[in-house]
């Protein structure tokens, strides 16, 4: 999926899922996501981010790691315990990201780090790198 759309111009068909427990967050968030172009859900825990994976498809996950009660990397376990989520990219979200928690999540195949506060140039770029593969 991600080979069509690097061959088209426009972001339109990239699903989206913001997940953050602080509401002003996932606001901020999807409204920087939205001016990218892209289809853009959000989900105020990790409980609920994986009933929407059951539900749609998504190419990027942003999680942010400090939630409760079910944190950031208890809900990536979650999804790479599914064989099919494995393709899906998930991009940690922390307002301070420890080597600790880079580690813990790189465990989980997360390569891509995002630290709050962010700029819609930051989400740009991750975006663009996993739509040029």
């Amino acid at each position: 999926m991600l080979n069509k759309i690097k061959n088209t111009p426009s972001l339109n068909g990239f699903n989206v899922l913001l997940v953050d427990d602080v509401n002003i967050n996932l606001v901020l968030g999807k409204r920087l996501l939205t001016k990218l172009g892209v289809s853009v859900d959000t989900a105020d825990s990790g409980a609920q981010c994986l009933l929407k994976m059951k539900l749609d498809k998504y190419h990027l996950i942003l999680l942010d790691i400090q939630m409760e009660p079910m944190t950031g990397l208890e809900t990536m376990a979650e999804i790479r315990k599914q064989p099919r989520w494995d393709q899906v990219s998930i991009v940690a979200v922390s307002s301070s990201l420890t080597e600790e928690i880079i580690k813990q999540c790189r465990a989980f195949s997360v390569t891509q780090f995002l630290k709050r506060p962010f700029l819609k140039s930051d989400l740009n770029t991750i975006v663009a790198s996993l739509t040029s593969h």
